[in-house]
């Protein structure tokens, strides 16, 4: 029994040697072990032989020696990647080349379904791409895996721009989409693939949405690519596409709690009225959320649209930033003063409703709960939005406020108001207004 023990252990041994020589190319090794009577075609714990990890390293010279000594050209490892697949993804066309003369199985699949083609595309090997087309018989380039990916499919969704202009060239189908409806638009967007999106925008529909009703422009604001999503509106496409739960894009970005992308989407004019299938519009959605700055961010843009209609159109274009401000600070702290030590609740709503803010504005200002003192959050976010306007016209926002107030009888906080003002300002430079 110890005998064998010892015998067992020693041929494991071997066996883990011509894995390893056969990994680095290790020929003296493996015609040593091969003297031994060493199993060429033993399997690890993965189901790979020797021959396995020479094709995938791209070692000519070790997987010559062990095809000459009955290596098994087609063996299957656990994911059903034989020898001449692992050479194909590696991009080791040199041993795939050895391995075809071999007599290797040229339309083996993987698990996936997936053949020499598929392979070469997920890794970004053009050179082994136009050798299996041009050289080799029985494969086709739009053939789909089992997920019906072809190609073309995966080299979107991997990236490779190389690859993708390669497989156009050799003729493929543009037009393909997976199981899903994805289209190589969809999957390169989805995945982030910004510099893929103007060759293929120019092929492919952007519009055209995939099984779960989202166009590509869906997709790159769930995600958050920006550059994507700027890419995708410079091209055209239709901003305001619903999906299949009648989602804009904006929808989807406030739902995902993205920022950048509601901020570009706000930039580009997209409709701020279009409701899902439950009636909310993405302002309803982003108080859902409890997300004040996606809120605020709406609600400045409505109103930026609403001054637009009300002077046809000449308010120039939306800047979400406070940037027009002058002494920024400074305005800030007298407003932040009027919310939180001067006035009273329902005081923020009168000079809200005076300044034109919807009651959908209000409620929504309202809507986030922090305490008994909530009102003085809600009316300095008020008075952010309302500065907002206000500077994007030019106007001085504290003459403004100061005529706000005494306009809607609080004449008591609009002389706090200046006094603070001036209190802040250098003598040179009090407003005489004031």
């Amino acid at each position: 029994m110890e005998e064998a023990a010892i015998g067992d252990a020693a041929l494991f041994h071997s066996e883990q040697r011509l894995q390893q020589a056969a990994r680095v190319n290790d020929t003296a090794t493996i015609r040593e072990l091969i003297w031994g009577k060493v199993n060429i075609n033993a399997r690890n714990s993965m189901n790979r032989t020797a021959l396995h990890w020479a094709a995938m390293a791209g070692h000519e010279r070790a997987a010559s020696l062990l095809l000459d000594h009955h290596a098994l050209v087609d063996a299957e490892d656990k994911f059903g990647m034989t020898p001449v697949l692992l050479a194909a993804s590696h991009g080791n066309l040199s041993t795939l080349q050895t391995l075809a003369k071999a007599g290797a199985t040229l339309t083996a699949r993987n698990r996936l379904g997936q053949t020499l083609l598929h392979c070469a595309a997920v890794q970004g090997h053009p050179s082994v791409i136009r050798y299996v087309v041009e050289d080799l018989e029985g494969i086709p380039v739009d053939d789909p895996d089992q997920n019906g990916k072809t190609p073309l499919l995966l080299a979107a969704e991997s990236g490779h721009s190389d690859v993708l202009s390669l497989l156009c060239e050799l003729g493929c189908d543009l037009q393909a989409v997976d199981k899903e409806s994805n289209s190589a638009l969809h999957l390169a967007t989805r995945r982030g693939h910004a510099e893929l999106l103007s060759f293929l925008t120019s092929a492919i529909c952007s519009d055209a949405q995939n099984q779960d009703g989202l166009a590509p422009l869906h997709l790159a604001s769930q995600a958050g690519h920006l550059s994507c999503v700027r890419t995708l509106l410079d091209s055209q496409c239709q901003i305001n596409a619903l999906s299949s739960r009648r989602q804009s894009a904006l929808h989807v970005a406030v739902e995902r709690r993205q920022p950048p992308i509601v901020e570009l989407l706000l930039r580009a004019n997209i409709n701020l009225h279009l409701q899902d299938q439950q009636g909310h519009t993405a302002l309803d959605r982003a108080v859902r959320s409890q997300h004040a700055a996606l809120a605020d961010m709406i609600i400045k843009a409505e109103r930026f649209h609403a001054r637009s209609l009300g002077a046809n159109g000449q308010t120039g274009e939306l800047d979400l930033t406070l940037r027009h401000v002058g002494d920024l600070s400074r305005v800030r702290s007298v407003l932040w003063a009027l919310a939180t030590r001067h006035q009273k609740p329902g005081d923020w709503k009168k000079l809200a409703l005076h300044w034109d803010f919807s009651a959908k504005h209000i409620q929504a200002l309202e809507n986030q709960w922090t305490g008994s003192d909530s009102y003085k959050e809600h009316g300095y976010r008020m008075l952010l939005i309302w500065l907002h306007g206000i500077s994007s016209l030019g106007k001085h926002p504290i003459k403004e406020l100061y005529e706000g107030l005494v306009e809607i009888g609080s004449t008591d906080l609009a002389e706090k108001v200046r006094r603070q003002a001036n209190a802040e300002q250098e003598p040179a430079r009090r407003c005489v207004l004031m």
